[in-house]
């Protein structure tokens, strides 16, 4: 390449190493503060779960069917839960090909050139579906039911039963969102 070699050293490019990361990623149905990649756990094999979650925007040209102004974008909140290997199992190197700096040299990481590394990624991948398989098996309540008769579909805002004159829902029933604690407060007030 032109290059002036100050100095030969046979080892420049090599035994370069990355910690591969494999997770999913889900869209949120409701918003989720942003949050930077956190550690949240570490798995039996010693790879590190962690999660993430931010607020991307997303346009599609068929966006342009159902919504009219196609050219704003739609943020969608997305959260991410991940495992990372810990620990130098697969080795791999990067070469120029170039001495133009806007052209990326070939970087070669071999994920899982050692097996090693594929069973850490299969156990890490396993214990993130045990999270979500306990998300799913350990869901309950906590008895703050609301909606069903809400506030221009059933009721109007005066909570008058829409096409019944002398009939009020003023209960739960009524909010279409949750106020975020024991709506008992809430509630009340609305009575008055």
């Amino acid at each position: 390449m032109g290059i002036p070699v100050a100095y030969h050293l046979p080892y420049v490019g090599q035994y370069l190493y990355d910690n591969p990361r494999n997770g999913i990623s889900i869209v949120t149905p409701t918003p989720l503060e942003h949050s930077l990649i956190q550690v949240v756990g570490i798995s039996e094999v010693g790879a590190y779960l962690e999660a993430a979650s931010t607020v991307i925007p997303f346009a599609s040209p068929a966006r342009g069917v159902f919504i009219r102004t196609p050219s704003s974008p739609l943020y969608l909140t997305v959260a991410t839960l991940m495992e990372e290997i810990v620990g130098l199992l697969s080795i791999g190197s990067l070469r120029l090909v170039s001495t133009d700096v806007r052209v990326n040299p070939i970087v070669r990481v071999n994920y899982f050139s050692n097996p090693a590394g594929v069973e850490m990624c299969v156990k890490g991948t396993r214990k993130i579906w045990d999270i979500a398989d306990f998300c799913h098996q350990t869901v309950s309540t906590i008895w703050h039911y609301h909606g069903g008769c809400v506030v221009g579909k059933v009721v109007d805002r005066d909570y008058h039963v829409i096409g019944v004159g002398a009939l009020r829902v003023v209960d739960g029933s009524t909010l279409t969102v949750s106020p975020g604690t024991n709506p008992q407060a809430t509630l009340m007030k609305l009575g008055r």
